[in-house]
This record gives structure tokens, C-alpha cells and sequence, in this order.
């Protein structure tokens, strides 16, 4: 399967259990930057939920850097047992889906790696102590992107996205001039400004720092010249 690499995210918050007189779940996201470019042949992740012996209804959802969405735990189908919540999730058995980990073989895991829990049933808070995610692959170079100056002015998806924290976003820049990235809220309101300054040619990465900020919808729009291009995302806490 190729070489091995794991890498963790110790949580550490309960995930909200919803009253039975207002059934809203509230998700909680937590993110995991992988910095290494490789070539997946397996993927397997982790879920450490303390369920404290009783059984529940929890959805686990991960989304990879490419924003391919996997349920691993989907209540909508069946529910499962306790073990469940605490356990590996590997291509060797049928995630409940939609989706599955046999869909990630072949993908680049460089990036931001999102995991999403939520509480459907309202009988006990639970504590989501941590996540990993263990890949085999092959590590593979990457051409340096200042090799390859974009043919025009580009703006790719944040990571993550969903967000709860920070998150990067990359654009690119076929020829130098004055920029300007700022993000909006629904109301158009303007939240951030993350760039203002000339800048040049080739590829950039701005972070992107939502704490102070409630959860939503919001929009990057990035500016140079006569041309723009926007981007939506989500922040939730």
C-alpha cells in the first residue's frame, strides 16, 4: 500500500445534544491541515467520541481538501451501536454514505482535512476527544507553482470550508498590479480585508481568521485591475 502517515487533532469539546422540544442539531467541525503531497492508495480514519457506555445517534461527516464529502456514521440508513463511536473507519468495510472512503484512492491529501460531528438524538451530551486520519500512499513532488504563472486572475475554494477558526485562501495573479481581497458578509457588510497592496505575478495564499466572527455565509472577493472573481464559504462555531 506504500508508506504509512498519521496525523491527529485532539478535540476536546461536547458535541451539543438537541432538546426534544427543539429537535435543531448543532454540528461541530473540527480541521486537520495535512502537509505533505501524497498519493493516496488508503485512507482510514479514527473517531474517538467518549459515548460513556450508552448508545446515540451521531452523523460523522469528513470533507477532503477537494471538498469530496463522506458520511462515515449516517443515521438516515440505520442505526449503529456505541462502538461505533470510537473506533476506525477504513476502505476494507462500507461506510453508511452517501460516499465512501474508496472514493479519496488516487486523490492528492495535501490540504485541509474537515470532520464534522453532530447529535440527532436528545438523550446525552457527548465529549469528541480527538480524530486521525492514517493514509498510505505514495509522497510525490509537486512543480513549484511559480513555474506555472496563471493564464488569468484566479480564485480558488478557502480551506477548510466549513471553516470554525482560520482557514487559507489561494489566488493567483497572471501579472502584478494593486489587489485587493476582502470578505462580505450576507448583507454585503464588509467583515475583512485581507489583502490591499500591490502584489505580483504568480500564486498567494491569505489567511483567513473568522474567530471573532458569527456563524454564516460569507463571500471573498478578490479585485485587481477591472476583473474580480468571488468565492463563497462557511464559518461555523
Amino acid at each position: 500500500m506504500g508508506q504509512r502517515w498519521e496525523y491527529q487533532s485532539h478535540v476536546g469539546v461536547p458535541i451539543p445534544d438537541p432538546h426534544w422540544a427543539y429537535p435543531d442539531t448543532f454540528p461541530v467541525y473540527d480541521s486537520l491541515f495535512v502537509p505533505d503531497h501524497i498519493i493516496i492508495s488508503d485512507v482510514n480514519f479514527y473517531v474517538g467520541i467518549d459515548a460513556r457506555g450508552l448508545g446515540d445517534q451521531i452523523n460523522v461527516v469528513v470533507y477532503s481538501p477537494q471538498q469530496e464529502i463522506v458520511y462515515l456514521s449516517n443515521y438516515s440508513t440505520r442505526i449503529l451501536p456505541q462502538r461505533y463511536f470510537n473506533c476506525w473507519y477504513d476502505t476494507e468495510d462500507t461506510e453508511d454514505g452517501p460516499g465512501d472512503l474508496a472514493d479519496y484512492i488516487g486523490d492528492d491529501a495535501y490540504g485541509w482535512w474537515v470532520m464534522c460531528c453532530y447529535d440527532l438524538s436528545p438523550s446525552v451530551a457527548f465529549i469528541w476527544d480527538e480524530w486521525r486520519i492514517e493514509i498510505y500512499g505514495t509522497l510525490t513532488t509537486i512543480a513549484a507553482e511559480a513555474d506555472s504563472l496563471p493564464q488569468k486572475m484566479s480564485l480558488e475554494q478557502a480551506q477548510p470550508n466549513p471553516s470554525n477558526s482560520r482557514s487559507l485562501i489561494k489566488y493567483g495573479l497572471p501579472e502584478s498590479g494593486q489587489v485587493r481581497l476582502e470578505i462580505f458578509d450576507l448583507l454585503g457588510r464588509r467583515a475583512a480585508v485581507l489583502v490591499d497592496e500591490v502584489m505580483s505575478a504568480g500564486w498567494h495564499r491569505a489567511e483567513f481568521d473568522s474567530g471573532e466572527l458569527s456563524s454564516g455565509v460569507y463571500f471573498a472577493r478578490l479585485e485587481s485591475g477591472e476583473h474580480h472573481e468571488v468565492i463563497k464559504m462557511v464559518v461555523l462555531k
